[in-house]
């Protein structure tokens, strides 16, 4: 039995904004964004699980301005494309980016939306240049993290991509119930951390939306989608 319907304090009131990600990924929901994903597939993710990002995107509905961090074979942003505006700015930002993928999207995504890669480390000074002149700091309104998932990087991803991003936008990091390795700690104890000064919301598979929480296993977990919105 799930320790989620007995955590009545954690699920309880929440801000007005979360309430589209609230409810459960339709069957529809889960079709389209296999369909989509599905066409841009590697072998070593044959079937990445999305009902936990397909709940926090519905905060990118309508979206003018869109980042995603760790981008790898594309299917993510191609996805993401049909929920941002038509006319959306999106910026993809990989270490190493896969030029077949790439051309792959730039093919898939309408016209209208405008479409950039960068290659480099995401914590770098040159990427967070790169990043401000062309969504404009302070301006943007979602931002996906899903690289490094170690600790000090993570963190430093946060600092840098706050900056990035509009009073009132959404940052949604991926794999937040991540603990780490046996020789380093993971993105699971940097959530907690920043949510002692910023509250973090955790998207986990269908269940209930909840201020963030580490899971009770020490085995390695995946997924899990934190959302942290930038206050006014």
């Amino acid at each position: 039995m799930s320790v989620y319907p007995q955590l009545k304090y954690l699920t309880g009131a929440k801000p007005d904004w979360l309430l589209p990600v609230d409810s459960p990924a339709s069957e529809e929901e889960v079709e389209h964004a296999k369909q989509v994903r599905g066409e841009f597939i590697r072998d070593t993710n044959r079937n990445p699980y999305m009902v936990d990002i397909i709940r926090a995107f519905r905060l990118a509905k309508g979206a003018m301005s869109y980042v995603e961090v760790g981008s790898r074979d594309k299917g993510n942003i191609a996805w993401a494309s049909h929920i941002l505006a038509s006319n959306a700015k999106i910026l993809d930002i990989d270490l190493e980016n896969d030029k077949v993928a790439e051309q792959r999207v730039r093919s898939y995504i309408p016209s209208t939306q405008q479409y950039l890669a960068i290659e480099g480390n995401s914590i770098s000074h040159e990427i967070s240049i790169a990043a401000n002149e062309y969504i404009g700091k302070g301006k943007c309104d979602i931002i996906f993290i899903d690289s490094n998932h170690m600790y000090f990087h993570f963190l430093n991803e946060f600092d840098t991509f706050m900056e990035i991003l509009r009073p009132g936008g959404f940052l949604l990091i991926h794999d937040v119930l991540w603990e780490g390795t046996s020789e380093q700690k993971g993105k699971a104890l940097a959530c907690e951390l920043i949510d002692r000064h910023m509250p973090v919301y955790l998207v986990n598979r269908n269940f209930p939306v909840t201020r963030y929480f580490r899971m009770q296993k020490n085995s390695p977990t995946w997924g899990g989608v934190g959302i942290i919105r930038k206050p006014d």
